[in-house]
């Protein structure tokens, strides 16, 4: 019962604002007008968190009825009826059955603990339903047996069970009972996440029950759990073969049971204007999921109605690449037909998200798309959406072998294979490029490697171009180059091959603790300052939850280490493998060879900044003067404009974007020698 206090009162405080009235509140004030008013939703949260399940369902005068059903195995098992509605199908009589199962961790409560007209057991009794609520062995309702103990000091016998037992003989047990107290045949079931697991545990294992189950309905249906990214499962499944052992020698049987202590926490804590009323929504976050707008980037593009095409293509030594298309405009240019063709493709750690999560009218992808570009956006491998592979296993703890590349392969493979099958399904001959930061390293690899692949780009634009990097700042990058030629030695021995991967925690760190109101949200900002640059002006602090929840998107170790060398060794060039041997058997040399810039013949427009910690100024200059056929310089006006602000400035469009797409159509419609107008 504990546990189902605490979380009615953070389910109904959900909140990632500092203390304050929950905004769930006025939603809830709403719905209790709407239904009339009558004992829908209770005035007293502390009350409501005190009553136990009969208690909780009579006081909104339902009827209820409490049963125990005994286990062929001894254990004693409570259920609760609600068999008939309130204020609708409120006369008793032959009604059709409805059995529900709680989640791990739960109980019956979950069913009710909401109220009339949000609980589902009240939505179906008010619909007709006679409805029946179990509780699965060792839970607070069911933790009794006919001879075990389930508090014993010297024997944890009552805990030695797992949802199989459940499945297996306490769902059959309840089945039986609630048919033949109601006299019907068969029964709906609903069940929520390892509800519905017990109800797959039953199915295979007692078949004959398949006929008594009318239809089975699963809410979070759990079976399979290899995608699997709930921080605490995954954690205890790195012991899985030994932690019941370990537990079982400290006499411990029982996971999370319901003490004082959580009611009071809820109580205490958790009410609406309390202070730690975030943490207590943000600790139902991290186990749950945020539930709050978090899409990746196609759903983000298609909730704003535009149209996004989902692609792949498989490298020659077989990385599957994602790549998204933005065919045409929504409110502009927005009949399909053949356009030019813009390439996007992102820095370090990031994503094609970067392009379009600031949302339309600030993002590069959709003011492209609605000027009347076909739009395409790349995806490196290694990162959220190219992190598979026809053989090798990014997770493997036994090989980093899917990690085994830096930013060269990038440029010398990915591209080419993205570029061509864009080129392909437009029936284009060529495109135009765009790059942010390691989106400008990788092209000018390319153009430096696969000198062929300069006719296919009609311009290149290179926002933060990063090629030389002898004179960054950034601290990260500059700490790890003390530490070049080692760095990836030392740690492939950890089994490290991935840095800053996707996940929940990110996520999760962004909604708790960076959105507005929230008093740590400056924390947030200053690390963003700190990576890139200082630049209050073009910051917007209220789409860091939504940044968060897409980059970092994840990149291998030697990516890093590949900067690292550029900046100790103060030239562009190949990766250093760390041997002469090593370096012989990649590049036919004892070291590795410094990219020729002059073989680049693509058109290349740099755009750049005074203050930006990752393309200094002065190795800008050097790599304009080295590079082949470059075009123009172009240094964004505002004083402070920073690395992130090429893809996140608040005045993104009118410092640099507006320029851009001016250049683009001067370029398609003119080519090299033509007039080009900035």
């Amino acid at each position: 019962m504990a546990f189902h206090k605490s979380l009615f009162l953070l389910c109904v405080g959900v909140s990632v604002v500092v203390a304050g009235r929950s905004p769930q509140a006025d939603k809830i004030e709403a719905l209790y007008k709407t239904l009339g008013g009558v004992g829908r939703i209770s005035d007293n949260v502390l009350e409501d968190a005190s009553l136990d399940v009969p208690e909780l369902v009579r006081k909104y005068n339902y009827p209820l009825e409490e049963h125990t059903v005994s286990t062929g195995d001894g254990y004693i098992l409570r259920m609760h009826r609600i068999p008939h509605g309130r204020d609708s199908h409120s006369t008793p009589g032959g009604r059709s059955v409805v059995f529900l199962m709680h989640g791990l961790l739960s109980s019956s409560a979950d069913y009710v603990l909401m109220g009339p007209g949000c609980g589902l057991a009240y939505i179906l009794a008010e619909e007709g339903f006679d409805v029946w609520m179990g509780n699965a062995r060792g839970n607070y309702y069911s933790r009794r047996h006919t001879n075990l103990n389930p508090d014993s000091l010297l024997s944890t016998a009552f805990w030695s069970f797992s949802w199989d037992e459940i499945g297996n003989i306490d769902l059959p047990a309840m089945i039986d009972y609630t048919l033949r107290v109601s006299g019907r045949d068969r029964l709906h079931y609903v069940g929520h996440s390892q509800g519905t697991t017990s109800f797959f545990v039953m199915g295979s294992l007692r078949p004959d029950y398949n006929a008594k189950i009318i239809s089975m309905h699963a809410l979070a249906p759990v079976a399979y759990m290899a995608n699997n990214q709930n921080l605490l499962l995954r954690f205890i499944s790195q012991y899985a073969n030994n932690i019941e052992f370990a537990l079982s020698l400290i006499g411990v049987g029982e996971f999370l049971p319901n003490n004082n202590v959580m009611t009071w926490a809820g109580q205490a804590l958790c009410m609406d204007e309390a202070l730690f009323q975030p943490v207590c929504s943000n600790i139902l976050f991290l186990v749950a999921g945020w539930s709050q707008d978090q899409h990746n980037a196609p759903e983000l593009v298609r909730k704003y109605n535009y149209p996004l095409e989902e692609h792949t293509v498989t490298t020659p030594d077989g990385y599957i690449l994602g790549m998204h298309r933005i065919p045409h405009g929504r409110d502009k240019n927005n009949v399909p037909r053949d356009r030019p063709i813009v390439f996007l493709m992102h820095g370090l750690v990031s994503s094609s998200a970067d392009f379009i999560l600031l949302g339309p009218g600030c993002s590069l992808a959709y003011i492209l798309a609605e000027e009347g570009f076909d739009v395409w956006l790349g995806n490196a491998r290694g990162n959220y959406y190219s992190r598979r592979h026809t053989r090798l296993n990014p997770d493997s703890w036994f090989s980093t072998a899917f990690w085994q590349f830096s930013w060269d392969e990038i440029g010398n493979i990915d591209l080419p294979a993205m570029i061509d099958y864009a080129l392909a399904v437009t029936g284009r001959q060529r495109l135009h490029y765009i790059g942010h930061s390691q989106g400008t390293t990788t092209f000018f690899v390319l153009g430096s490697l696969r000198p062929e692949y300069n006719a296919k780009i009609i311009s290149m634009h290179a926002l933060a171009p990063s090629a030389y990097m002898e004179h960054s700042p950034n601290l990260l990058l500059r700490f790890i180059s003390q530490f070049a030629n080692n760095m990836e030695f030392a740690l492939s021995l950890l089994g490290v091959g991935e840095f800053f991967p996707n996940n929940n925690v990110m996520t999760w760190a962004g909604q708790a603790l960076c959105m507005d109101e929230v008093v740590t949200q400056i924390l947030c900002s200053n690390i963003i300052f700190l990576m890139g640059g200082w630049n209050e002006s073009q910051h917007n602090a209220t789409m860091i939850p939504v940044i968060m929840g897409h980059s970092p998107a994840g990149a291998s170790a030697r990516q890093f280490v590949h900067y690292a060398q550029s900046i100790a060794g103060r030239q562009f060039q190949r990766y250093d493998h760390g041997t002469l041997l090593a370096n012989r058997r990649a590049y036919g040399t004892w070291s590795p060879p410094r990219y020729n810039l002059s073989k680049i013949t693509t058109p290349v427009f740099l755009h750049y900044s005074d203050t930006d910690p990752m393309a200094h100024v002065r190795d800008v200059d050097r790599l304009f003067r080295e590079l082949g056929r470059p075009i123009g310089k172009f240094r964004v006006s505002e004083p402070k404009f920073s690395h992130f602000d090429f893809i996140w400035a608040i005045d993104g469009k009118e410092l640099l974007y507006d320029r851009i797409i001016n250049l683009l159509w001067s370029m398609d419609a003119n080519g090299l020698y033509g007039d080009i107008k900035v």
